[in-house]
């Protein structure tokens, strides 16, 4: 009697754990043909701390995709603006890896214009809005990510209303290579770029600039 209970329990436990298995696989099949639309965000309120902390103002459609290529989640977040800066498409890459941490994440902005607002004071030492706390709040948020990429973004300097800087910026960075390209805006051939690689303990560095 007690066998053909521990059968039963035995059975259920199989039935739940396949019936688990095949609604996992069949949701990673129908997503890696066809994103699916999550906008689960827009049960939350917007004027939570959640939002207030990372300063977000506006958000558009969420997507969740697999890519079928790389073997990685994806989740596409389109018209995202945070502060004064706006983002068409930004892409979250999610690599399961099952090790020392669960999962990395990777990161890829397309065509985004960044606002920087820099102070008139540049005394760091006793300035909280000085220009290396101010990067260093937007940078922080982006060590979550094992590789960045932003691509034809534009970077806004403002140091008064009517005195600002506008630059293109390419960035492409992960744990063994960082390259980064800028070019003012109303001039192409005014441009720095910066490429840094590290392989097998040997690093190779290329500066270039023109008119910088």
């Amino acid at each position: 009697m007690k066998s053909k209970k521990n059968f039963k329990i035995s059975l259920l436990i199989s039935i739940v754990f396949l019936s688990l298995l095949t609604f996992i696989i069949s949701f990673i099949f129908i997503i890696s043909l066809k994103p699916v639309k999550i906008n689960f965000l827009n049960y939350f309120d917007r004027k939570s701390e959640i939002f207030k902390k990372i300063k977000v103002k506006e958000f558009g459609d969420v997507y969740l995709s697999f890519n079928k290529i790389s073997k990685n989640f994806e989740l596409l977040i389109e018209d995202l603006v945070i502060e004064d800066s706006y983002f068409p498409n930004i892409l979250i890459g999610i690599d399961l890896k099952f090790k020392k941490r669960i999962y990395d994440l990777s990161l890829k902005i397309f065509d985004g214009e960044v606002e920087l607002k820099l102070p008139t004071n540049y005394k760091i030492e006793s300035n909280e809005t000085s220009v290396l706390n101010i990067l260093q709040k937007r940078v922080n948020p982006l060590e979550n990510f094992s590789s960045i990429q932003i691509v034809n973004t534009k970077f806004k300097f403002i140091v008064e209303d009517d005195i600002y800087r506008e630059y293109f910026i390419d960035i492409n960075f992960n744990n063994e290579e960082l390259v980064c390209s800028l070019s003012e805006k109303i001039g192409f051939d005014n441009y720095l770029s910066f490429e840094y690689f590290s392989k097998n303990n040997q690093y190779s560095v290329n500066l270039e600039s023109k008119k910088f």
